[in-house]
């Protein structure tokens, strides 16, 4: 009895921990991205940890696109990607589309190893390639036709070898039919030949949608040959006759869904003839349309009806908005607060994940990056630990005058840390969190950080000196560093591109602090104007015009030009932003990470924690003192870490999910100790029992 309750016990625990493992895995961390693709799509997902066992050494070529879950642009691309896959699921055997998502983590070395600057970016990489091919990137396009002609035009400059299976020979033109009846192997089955010029695609098409039927033949000649078969109409398709080799005429154009309808039809009917069941007709690439922006499709999605003839999008889409507007609380924390948590997930993902997947930083870039950390540890609001570790890295930043490495950046990242030096490892959203996870996120915590950081030049600024006389160098600085980092290391291209366009001419348009501020208000308010109704755009934080007016009223004023919209009030609008963003509204919800949790917010002015340093060019920056000794981060940091953590980054959200946790468990092991005392007293009472009277 007694090895029976050890055997139920041990069953019990087994299971506790099988749940906890469960429940561990499947539940991710807040505001983290997933990826776009997944077992359900005909896109392959692709890691780090695969990457080279899967597509290195091949037998077939591959497309792949490397992307990231968080870019506006690759977000509106996925469902195209996802067509063009299933549209070309059957030419696996020369060519398989896959993915890799270059946002998450373990994937950074990778996407550093083939140099990704902007997202999405497409390679080719061909058949039994080698550890050191860097792959062919594909231009990049928004119909699939075209993706289509490039992957044809890959595969047959590709050296396919002749695999039993594939064939690849089979794109190649024939000269005459006996090439294609030659091989005693293909029998004589019914026989198209698609007569085309050189280099045109439109066969080899054809041929990779027929590809894997047995029951009909289709080849393609050049037209230089159709004269001696009587054939004067190119490009065009005929059906063969074995016997005597005349021709029937299927179709002409250059239209590759007409052609593989007709095919299938065929190929259909001789198959009924031979007593087999007709297979059904797959989806035709010409049923493939782009979306092309905010297409009907699009609208669609997000309207939920069709926006045809007498349904303006642009009526359908401003109704909706409205009406998400009064289901959304536009006064609460999330729109009007700047949360701590998200400034320090910005800044994780931006130095650990987009800097560090740079293959090399040198010249305008290292200068770029270089501004970027120096207005970083001048003005950026984070607790002291983070400041002080900023200030260490601009100190070392600014002293590096040759390029330097994805891999040395990282090094330098992890050295330059120590018990009081902390850099943030999460990057989970609070303010910036989406109801998905494909929303907001980093995109929206990095606009936070930029009007952060000129609220913080701004007020520095105001301080001490008299705004209307001041020529507002400082915010200017904050803005030609926000604009160096989009160019060189922001990965969304779309969006990178959009933002340039409009900061161009932030010289000639910035003379003041005040101008500054509001010039990076405009640029924010005409992207929300460019997204709103988009695909990436939050069904429950819609993008509208900042600040609206129920959230503050004074901002908003009459159009005395005449209209129903009224005008911002640049003044108020100022106002409210220097409220919104400055230091001192700050919302502290990130763990502590030093053991006094009450001590205030540091900002890089503090000269009691740093000194000042002269560049070479004259300019100042924050540096710390190089005598510090650094500690080991594998030992030192880990304990500090551990004894910093409190309750107080936590919230009640995350407190009531312990409490609950805390009971469901107590209540497991009281259900244990029950059962546990349950089988004991069986087994004493049954040796009692067994007693001599």
């Amino acid at each position: 009895m007694e090895a029976v309750s050890t055997v139920r016990c041990r069953r019990v625990l087994l299971l506790l921990f099988c749940f906890f493992a469960v429940v561990s895995r499947s539940a991710p961390p807040k505001g983290k991205a997933k990826p776009l693709y997944d077992e359900k799509d005909d896109v392959i997902s692709l890691r780090d940890d695969d990457f080279d066992f899967t597509v290195l050494a091949t037998t077939n070529a591959w497309l792949i696109e490397f992307y990231n879950s968080w870019c506006g642009h690759c977000v509106r691309y996925a469902p195209l990607y996802k067509r063009l896959a299933t549209n070309v699921k059957v030419w696996r055997p020369f060519m398989k589309v896959a993915a890799v998502d270059c946002s998450q983590e373990y994937n950074r070395e990778l996407c550093q190893f083939y140099d990704i600057k902007v997202f999405p970016t497409l390679k080719f990489f061909p058949a039994f390639a080698s550890k050191r091919t860097n792959g062919t990137n594909c231009l990049g396009s928004d119909n699939i036709m075209h993706l289509r002609k490039f992957m044809v035009e890959y595969i047959s400059n590709s050296s396919l070898s002749n695999i039993e299976g594939r064939r690849s020979d089979l794109l190649q033109p024939v000269e005459n039919f006996d090439e294609i009846w030659q091989p005693s192997k293909h029998g004589y089955r019914p026989t198209v030949v698609i007569f085309e010029q050189e280099q045109s695609t439109l066969g080899r098409q054809v041929i990779l949608d027929m590809f894997g039927q047995t029951a009909l033949v289709v080849r393609r000649m050049l037209a230089r040959s159709a004269s001696r078969y009587g054939v004067s109409k190119i490009p065009s398709m005929y059906l063969v006759n074995i016997e005597d080799g005349s021709l029937k005429f299927l179709a002409d154009g250059d239209n590759v869904t007409n052609y593989v309808a007709i095919l299938k039809n065929l190929l259909s009917s001789t198959m009924s003839d031979q007593g087999s069941p007709p297979q059904e007709p797959s989806e035709s690439p010409g049923s493939l349309k782009s979306p092309g922006g905010i297409s009907n499709s699009v609208l669609e999605i997000i309207v939920g009806e069709e926006t045809g003839p007498g349904k303006p999008a642009e009526i359908n889409q401003k109704s909706e908005i409205l009406k998400r507007l009064k289901e959304v609380d536009l006064l609460g924390e999330n729109y009007l607060k700047v949360h701590e948590q998200d400034l320090e997930s910005s800044l994780h993902y931006s130095l650990r994940q987009e800097v560090a997947m740079s293959k090399t930083i040198s010249g305008e870039k290292l200068l770029a990056l270089k501004n970027y950390i120096d207005i970083l540890a001048k003005f950026l609001p984070v607790q002291k630990p983070i400041s002080l570790f900023l200030n260490k890295v601009n100190n070392w930043l600014q002293s590096e005058r040759g390029p330097i490495t994805g891999d040395e950046w990282m090094e330098a990242i992890n050295r330059l840390q120590t018990s009081t030096a902390i850099f943030p490892e999460a990057d989970t959203w609070t303010g910036c969190s989406g109801s998905d996870s494909k929303y907001r996120g980093y995109p929206c915590s990095l606009w936070t950080t930029f009007h952060t950081l000129t609220i913080a030049a701004y007020d520095r600024i105001s301080e001490k000196f008299d705004e209307e006389d001041f020529d507002g160098i400082r915010v200017k600085e904050v803005l030609l560093a926000v604009r160096g980092y989009v160019k060189y290391f922001f990965g969304c291209r779309e969006c990178s591109e959009n933002f340039l366009k409009r900061s161009v001419h932030i010289e000639e348009l910035v003379h003041s602090p005040r101008s500054g501020v509001l010039f990076l208000w405009k640029a924010h308010n005409r992207a929300n104007h460019f997204l709103s109704g988009d695909l990436t755009e939050d069904p429950l934080h819609p993008k509208v015009q900042f600040p609206a007016s129920v959230q503050c009223p004074a901002c908003h004023r009459p159009n005395v030009a005449g209209g129903s919209e009224s005008v911002f009030d640049e003044k108020e609008v100022l106002l409210f932003l220097q409220r919104m963003y400055t230091r001192r509204s700050l919302v502290p919800d990130s763990p502590r990470l030093s053991p006094d949790a009450s001590e205030k917010n540091f900002d890089g002015a503090d000269a009691s924690f740093q000194q000042v340093h002269k560049r070479d060019d004259g300019h100042e920056f924050q540096g710390f003192d190089q005598s510090e000794k650094l500690i080991s981060r594998n030992s030192e940091i880990v304990r500090t870490r551990l004894k910093a953590f409190s309750l107080s980054g936590m919230g009640p959200i995350d407190i009531g999910m312990c409490v609950i946790f805390y009971v469901f468990c107590l209540g497991i092991v009281i259900i244990v100790y029950l059962r546990f005392v349950k089988l004991r007293s069986i087994r004493l009472c049954g040796n009692i029992c067994r007693l001599p009277v």
